[in-house]
């Protein structure tokens, strides 16, 4: 029986691959691929 690796989301940028970066009032600047998990959106 071969071992099923089940990939995990990102908690950092919740499985998205990118990361929204926000102004003091919420208001989306801009959006910037997660640096921890490179944009794959899953643990590594």
């Amino acid at each position: 029986m071969s071992e099923i690796k089940v990939q995990k989301p990102c908690p950092h940028c919740d499985g998205k691959g990118y990361i929204e970066l926000r102004d003091c009032s919420g208001d989306v600047q801009r959006e910037e691929t997660c640096s921890f998990c490179g944009g794959t959106g899953t643990e590594q």
